[in-house]
């Protein structure tokens, strides 16, 4: 399906970039807020460029910008993502029965120092470009326990937990393609593209634990894993307050 948010963002763009979005007069009361000096806090939701749909905005980005002069600013921002997930279900075959509770939970933090660089369209479009030092830390963890029982309604006979953690690091550098639409002097709408290349390091720990009627064991493993990591699809959408 096609999403909303891809359709919305697309509209807004042209929408605030056509002469015909607003009276002559209305568009000349518009200015910016990019000169020297000038301060911005910045809010912004995170998402998969070819997959826009708010249930996968998960992330928050959080900045603060100041101006060096009206073609240069530089930003520090946080990212912050986070998702939890609980599922359960069962099957019931010749009255053998299966069934399983899962719950996940995950989360990650990010840093970003960026110089920025402008390029003006007119008062009210601003294209920038930016690149700066990017470290960030993830973990995640999921459990699953699986019974069977030889009866719908009869005792558990086997039961199984698989139990997964990870923990994730990358350092590398970040680089930032950007509109910047201002819907009024000190309030800008901003979409951005920050594709991300560096190095990453992913430490996997699992753990497979077997319950039977003639005793239990566990199964544990774990395994690391160290390489270059490029992401090209990433975006955000957000708003821009000036002051």
């Amino acid at each position: 399906m096609k999403s909303i948010l891809t359709i919305a963002v697309i509209g807004c763009i042209l929408f605030f970039s056509s002469p015909l979005s607003a009276c002559e007069n209305c568009s000349k009361e518009v200015k910016h807020s990019l000169h020297k000096g000038s301060c911005a806090l910045q809010f912004a939701l995170t998402g998969d460029l070819w997959n826009l749909q708010m249930e996968d905005l998960m992330g928050s980005f959080f900045s603060g910008k100041i101006h060096l002069s009206d073609k240069r600013a530089i930003r520090l921002g946080i990212q912050l993502s986070g998702k939890t997930e609980d599922l359960d279900g069962s099957n019931t075959n010749d009255e053998r029965r299966t069934s399983f509770d899962r719950h996940s939970s995950s989360g990650s933090i990010s840093l970003v120092l960026q110089p920025v660089w402008y390029l003006r369209a007119n008062d009210n479009i601003h294209f920038n470009v930016g690149i700066g030092p990017n470290v960030s830390f993830g973990r995640a963890t999921s459990s699953q326990t699986n019974y069977i029982q030889n009866s719908s309604d009869g005792p558990v006979t086997t039961s199984n937990l698989i139990e997964e953690k990870k923990k994730n690091y990358f350092l590398g550098v970040e680089g930032t393609v950007g509109v910047e639409l201002f819907l009024k002097k000190n309030l800008s709408f901003t979409t951005e593209f920050h594709p991300s290349l560096g190095y990453g390091f992913l430490k996997s720990e699992y753990t497979n634990r077997y319950d039977l009627a003639s005793g239990s064991y566990d199964q544990q493993s774990e395994e690391t894993r160290e390489n270059l990591q490029f992401n090209s699809n990433a975006v955000r959408i957000g708003l821009s307050f000036y002051f």
